[in-house]
C-alpha cells in the first residue's frame, strides 16, 4: 500500500523524552524522535483517513518544548484516547503537561520531584487518566501524584453515572529490596499498574495481590554476561503486559508471558528469540494500527528503525526506515 508523505510543520508549546506517541486516537503509535539540544521533536504520524485510491497519508509533525535539561515523555491526562505531551525538568522537578488534540495546557510548573529523581507516568490507579511520578534511586523511594479524573460507571440497574476522584499522593518505600530499575505495568489485565522492581538479571513483581513473585533472566551469562535492560509490553495481545529482557549487546529477547494455573499459582510461559543487533534499543509498539505489538528496535547511532510486523497467524513481513539524525534520541 502506498503512504503519501507531506511535510508539516507544528509550532506548539509542547514537549517530549522517550516513546512512541498516539497522536490520532486510533492505537497507531507514531515513531518520534526528540533533539536533546534543540527541544524539538519530530513524529511521523499516519492519518486515520484514506484517499479515495485508498492510500494512506502521512505527516511530519515537529514539536517544540522543553531544553536541554529536560526529560520528554507522553501520556494521556485528560482521558481523551490522545497522548499529551509532557516535559519534566530534571534538575528542579517541576512539569509541563499539554494536550497538542485540545491546544490547552493542562499542567504548568507543578513541583513533584528534585534533582536525581527519575521521572515515570502512566495510570497508575487504574481510574482512566495517566499520573505522574519520580523514582529516586539514592534513596529507594517512589513518589506518585495521582490525577483528579473523572469515572465513568454503570450501576447495577443500568444507570451510567459519573464519580469525581480528587488528586492524591503516595510513598512507595523499596529500601528493602533495593532495586537499579523499577518499572509498573498491569500484570494481570485488571485495569491496575502492578509495580515490578529489577536487579541486574532478577526481576520481582507484583501480580493479582500484594505477594511478590520472581523471575530471572538467563541471557548467555558466560558469554555475554549484558546485564538486559527491562521491557514491559504486551507481546502476545492478551491485555496483559509482558516481562521482556532485551540485551542490546547481541539483540537477543526473552519473553516472558504470565498467567495463573488451576491452583492459582503464577507461572508463566517463555519465548526467545534474536531481533536487533549490538547498539540497537527496543521499542515494541502498534506500529500499523492493528491492535497487535509489532517488534522494533532503533539504532541510537544511525537513527534506524527495525520493525517487524505483527498478525494473528505471527510476523508476516519487516521494514527498516530513518527517522531521526545525529544528535537525537528515540521517543518510544
Amino acid at each position: 500500500m502506498k503512504t503519501t508523505v507531506t511535510m508539516v510543520a507544528v509550532m506548539m508549546m509542547v514537549t517530549v523524552n522517550g516513546m512512541t506517541m498516539d497522536l490520532t486516537g486510533t492505537g497507531r503509535d507514531a515513531p518520534t524522535v526528540y533533539d536533546t539540544n534543540t527541544g524539538m521533536w519530530y513524529s511521523y504520524v499516519v492519518s486515520a483517513a484514506k484517499t479515495k485510491a485508498g492510500e494512506e497519508t502521512a505527516t511530519m509533525e515537529t514539536v517544540q518544548w522543553g531544553g536541554m535539561d529536560f526529560d520528554a515523555l507522553s501520556g494521556d491526562f485528560d482521558a481523551d484516547g490522545i497522548d499529551d505531551y509532557v516535559a519534566y525538568d530534571r534538575e528542579y522537578g517541576y512539569w509541563y503537561i499539554y494536550s497538542g488534540a485540545k491546544e490547552e495546557v493542562l499542567t504548568w510548573g507543578e513541583q513533584w520531584g528534585y534533582s536525581g529523581c527519575e521521572p515515570k507516568v502512566a495510570d497508575f490507579n487504574g481510574d482512566g487518566t495517566d499520573d505522574i511520578s519520580v523514582w529516586d534511586p539514592a534513596s529507594y523511594q517512589w513518589y506518585f501524584r495521582y490525577s483528579a479524573a473523572t469515572i465513568t460507571k454503570k450501576t447495577k440497574s443500568g444507570k451510567i453515572v459519573q464519580e469525581k476522584t480528587e488528586a492524591s499522593t503516595e510513598q512507595v518505600d523499596m529500601s528493602g529490596f533495593r532495586p537499579n530499575v523499577v518499572e509498573n505495568a498491569d500484570l494481570d489485565g485488571d485495569g491496575v499498574t502492578d509495580l515490578i522492581k529489577k536487579l541486574d538479571w532478577t526481576v520481582w513483581y507484583q501480580y493479582g495481590d500484594d505477594h511478590w513473585n520472581r523471575i530471572d533472566f538467563y541471557m548467555d551469562l558466560e558469554s555475554n554476561p549484558t546485564i538486559p535492560t527491562l521491557i514491559c509490553e504486551d507481546m502476545n495481545n492478551d491485555g496483559k503486559v509482558d516481562i521482556c529482557g532485551y540485551n542490546e549487546a547481541n539483540g537477543r529477547w526473552e519473553i516472558f508471558y504470565l498467567k495463573t494455573n488451576q491452583y492459582d499459582q503464577v507461572t508463566y510461559d517463555k519465548e526467545e528469540f534474536y531481533w536487533g543487533y549490538p547498539g540497537t534499543e527496543a521499542l515494541p509498539a502498534d506500529y500499523d494500527g492493528n491492535g497487535l505489538t509489532d517488534l522494533a528496535v532503533y539504532d541510537t547511532n544511525s537513527a534506524m528503525w527495525w520493525v517487524a510486523y505483527n498478525s494473528q497467524e505471527g510476523y508476516y513481513r519487516s521494514e527498516s526506515f530513518q527517522w531521526g539524525y545525529d544528535g537525537t534520541c528515540k521517543v518510544k
